[in-house]
C-alpha cells in the first residue's frame, strides 16, 4: 500500500503557526488543518510557511470561511 511505503516521513507538529521552529526551505509539503481561524496575524502565518516551504513545494490549508466562532 502506499500510504506504508511513506509512513515514516510524515509527522504532526502542535506549535505556533505564527512562529515555526524549522529553518528555511526545510519541506516539500506542508498542511495547515482548521488552524486559520485561530491565528491572530494571518500575513505572518503565511509569511512563516512560505519560508519554511521549499521551492516549488506546495501548501494546502482548510479551515472555515466564516469569522464567526462554531461555538
Amino acid at each position: 500500500m502506499l500510504m506504508t511505503k511513506y509512513i515514516e516521513r510524515l509527522h504532526t507538529h502542535n506549535i505556533s503557526a505564527e512562529q515555526l521552529p524549522f529553518e528555511d526551505e526545510m519541506f516539500d509539503g506542508i498542511t495547515s488543518m482548521f488552524v486559520v481561524h485561530f491565528v491572530d496575524d494571518f500575513e505572518k502565518y503565511l509569511k512563516e510557511h512560505h519560508r519554511v516551504l521549499k521551492k516549488n513545494g506546495f501548501f494546502a490549508l482548510t479551515g472555515r470561511t466564516s469569522g464567526e466562532k462554531a461555538f
